[in-house]
């Protein structure tokens, strides 16, 4: 199940909302190897790690860590602060899939967690967001796992601005 900050529905139903798309590139730093014990909980392992570097985002991890990777990967995205925003704007930042468990961060405070196999997840960060920004995403794909595939961002991640009601 996910935490969030917002569980409601976009404010206006009756407009589109301004879409602004965080794709790329992406930084991404190899955190532990991680394997999935009986009672649920994912543990590190000992064993050497690839190197970091950059990846576009949508997409899982396979050509930059390999399809057999299993473990805990730190995503993070600078982007500034979108302009011209009102008052009576809502800003949501929307992440449509993730193959892994994970945790949100926004300028170091967490939004929430995202459980494998959710379906897109929206996080309300109006009024948390500054000229400059760091969004970063967490992803532990344990061995052992159910999942299938390599984990990663594997859909859009974006901001969407509405206007209140």
């Amino acid at each position: 199940m996910s935490s969030n900050l917002s569980d409601s529905q976009p404010l206006s139903a009756d407009k589109s909302p301004h879409v602004i798309r965080l794709h790329g590139p992406w930084r991404y730093q190899p955190l532990a190897l991680t394997e999935l014990q009986a009672n649920g909980d994912s543990i590190e392992i000992g064993g050497e790690l690839p190197p970091a570097g950059t990846v576009k985002i949508p997409g899982d991890w396979t050509d930059s860590l390999g399809a057999e990777f299993r473990g805990r990967v730190l995503y993070s995205r600078p982007f500034g602060q979108p302009t011209n925003i009102d008052d009576h704007q809502r800003i949501d930042l929307v992440l449509a899939k993730l193959r892994g468990n994970a945790q949100i961060a926004l300028n170091g405070e967490s939004l929430g967690q995202i459980e494998s196999g959710d379906e897109s997840q929206r996080f309300d960060v109006t009024g948390r967001l500054l000229a400059r920004n760091e969004l970063r995403v967490e992803i532990d794909l344990p061995r052992g796992g159910p999942e299938q595939g390599a984990g990663g961002i594997v859909g859009s991640v974006q901001l969407e601005i509405y206007e209140a009601k």
